[in-house]
Formats: structure tokens, C-alpha cells, sequence
């Protein structure tokens, strides 16, 4: 008997004695008193339900471990559009600004931080924004990146309700961020 024999085998057993304890209690159930059917249905569903409490509040606690991780790899992200925007106001290069070693790292964390943290939505936007045609500063560019800055919103759960790309461009290029 090779190994997916014996795999069949258990597999088998393990179906009748499942068929076998429900028939059983199934059959007990019926010939019961209505007190013990109403005790066992409350039982049951007590049961489904702490189950259901149990899962709900570990998935709880994974996504809001995970929204820290996001909040930092989305941070730095703003930081960087907010830099370019304080150049810009200022007169400053942003050109040498791109082209710096430091940018490239914290792009880099950040691309690995998207692809680790982020929600499906999130990558697809980010690489519209990353591969979108158009030189930085072209409007559909900038479209892009308040998509990119809309998705992430979403995925760290902040509502984006009566919100949409232009709007937020439209804040960020029309106000000046506090120093």
C-alpha cells in the first residue's frame, strides 16, 4: 500500500465516522425533548458565534498591525510630494532635487514598502503613476498622483467620500503647507 492508498484510506474512515456522528446525532436530536432541541440549537449557536468573534477580531488585529506599516511607507511618499511642492513655491530646483541619491533610496523603500503593505489598489495606481506617459508636471501625471494619493487614503481606511483626483490636486497645488 503506497502512501495515496493510505491517504484514500484514512480519508474514507474519516467520512464514514463523520456520517456516522451526525446520522447519530441527528437521530437523538429528533427523539429529544423540545427543552434539550432548544438548549442544543442555543448551544450551536453560541458557539458559531464566539467562533465568528474570534476570527473577526484577528482580522482585526492583522489589518491594524499592517495600517502602521502603511502609514509609514505612505508617509514618506507625502513627504516627498510635499518637498517637491515646497521647491516649487520656493523657486527651488526639483529637477536636482529627483536626481538626488536620497531620493532614490527613500523611492526604493517605498516601492518595497508598496509591494510588501499595499493593497492591490494601491500597486496598480502606483504603477500607473510610475509608468504613466507624460513628463512630471503634465496634467495627467498629476492625475495620476492623486489617484496613487486617493488609494492609499482608502487602504489605510480614511474615507475619500466627495473626494476625487482633481480635488486633491487641486488642494495641493493651490495651498501652501505650513512651514
Amino acid at each position: 500500500m503506497n502512501l495515496s492508498d493510505t491517504r484514500r484510506t484514512r480519508l474514507t474512515v474519516a467520512a464514514v465516522a463523520v456520517v456516522l456522528l451526525v446520522g447519530g446525532f441527528i437521530f437523538a436530536f429528533v427523539r429529544s425533548e423540545p427543552a434539550i432541541q432548544s438548549a442544543v440549537v442555543a448551544g450551536f449557536g453560541a458557539m458559531f458565534l464566539a467562533i465568528y468573534s474570534f476570527a473577526e477580531q484577528q482580522k482585526r488585529a492583522q489589518q491594524e498591525a499592517h495600517r502602521a506599516e502603511k502609514v509609514a511607507a505612505y508617509s514618506e511618499f507625502y513627504n516627498i510630494m510635499f518637498q517637491i511642492l515646497k521647491l516649487s513655491n520656493e523657486g527651488g530646483s526639483v529637477k536636482e532635487y529627483l536626481a538626488g541619491d536620497d531620493i532614490k533610496q527613500i523611492m526604493f523603500r517605498f516601492i518595497r514598502n508598496v509591494l510588501f503593505y499595499g493593497s492591490p489598489e494601491v500597486l496598480i495606481t502606483c504603477s500607473n503613476w510610475m509608468h504613466g506617459s507624460g513628463a512630471v508636471g503634465d496634467g495627467e501625471r498629476m492625475l495620476n498622483v492623486g489617484r496613487l494619493l486617493l488609494a492609499m487614503r482608502k487602504d489605510i481606511g480614511l474615507s475619500n467620500s466627495k473626494l476625487d483626483a482633481q480635488k486633491i490636486i487641486g488642494f495641493i497645488t493651490r495651498e501652501k503647507p505650513q512651514q
